[in-house]
């Protein structure tokens, strides 16, 4: 009974502290319950790094560097991302299934399920109207934190979906109506490529895959630049050294930036946005 009531107290207390909180949200922009801090004095982590700033000598002056040296230093830190990341520029490309149909009624969708290496298979579709022939190049789609590759073709499938493709998350269907061959691939942890294996996976698509890659020895991002590293050479032999270009948004965007920045030979431009959907809605 004691062990109740105390509860109930536990819980009373709780709840008085939570309604304070948000009564005083209304009013100010922070809830600060701690004791005030002393005149003159910093608590604050911002303010002793501002200092360590202050007296900073940067290693690298883009303004006196030569182009000779500019090079080697690009090459020098290509080299040192693809360390820190665990790039594996070693992937295996094989085709193992292929589909070919009309999409939309005016597009050609092939599907091909490809191999990377031993139970590493995934799904990519390629995009193009019927002049092929006359493509300008070719577009790797690639989505940010979203439900999967199909937004890239303006399908809907999960609950969010219907804003997304109302925003403009359609990349492939873009990309075509440019005379692009747009591919699209689900990343690893999206879409059809979601973890369902596990016993407890988490909720956030990408936690597992990224811990248990910096587990061994690589990370999430750098086992996603392989796959766009075997995609893009592929890409180069199949369509007789067409540009390509590497195309994404938010953390997709970001990737495209770097694989852009490390596979000269394969990637020849990126175009790369920020979250899609308005940015009022932000404030």
């Amino acid at each position: 009974m004691i062990l109740k009531l105390y509860n109930i107290k536990t819980a009373l207390v709780a709840k008085c502290i939570a309604l304070k909180r948000r009564i005083v949200l209304l009013f100010n922009k922070e809830f600060n319950p701690y004791p005030k801090i002393p005149h003159g004095m910093s608590f604050s982590p911002s303010e002793f790094q501002a200092e360590q700033i202050k007296n900073l000598i940067p290693k690298l002056n883009l303004k006196d560097i030569n182009l000779e040296n500019y090079k080697k230093l690009q090459s020098t830190t290509r080299k040192k991302i693809e360390d820190l990341t665990g790039l594996n520029k070693n992937l295996n490309f094989k085709i193992l299934k292929t589909k070919k149909y009309v999409f939309k009624e005016k597009y050609i969708r092939k599907r091909i399920y490809v191999s990377l290496g031993k139970s590493r298979e995934l799904p990519i579709d390629l995009l193009y109207k019927n002049t092929l022939n006359k493509a300008k190049g070719v577009m790797i789609c690639m989505q940010g934190t979203n439900s999967g590759a199909h937004l890239s073709f303006g399908e809907i499938r999960m609950p969010a979906d219907p804003f997304k493709v109302n925003a403009g998350s359609s990349l492939a269907l873009q990309a075509a109506d440019n005379n692009y061959i747009a591919l699209s691939f689900d990343r690893i942890g999206y879409g059809e490529r979601k973890e369902r294996k596990l016993l407890k996976p988490s909720e956030l698509p990408e936690i597992d895959a990224s811990l248990h890659s910096i587990a061994l020895g690589s990370s999430l991002l750098g086992e996603t630049l392989s796959e766009v590293y075997a995609i893009s050479k592929w890409l180069k032999s199949e369509y007789n050294n067409l540009p390509v270009w590497c195309l994404g948004y938010s953390t997709a965007g970001n990737i495209a930036l770097i694989a852009g920045s490390l596979f000269k030979n394969e990637i020849d431009g990126v175009c790369i946005g920020g979250c899609v959907g308005f940015f009022k809605t932000l404030f």
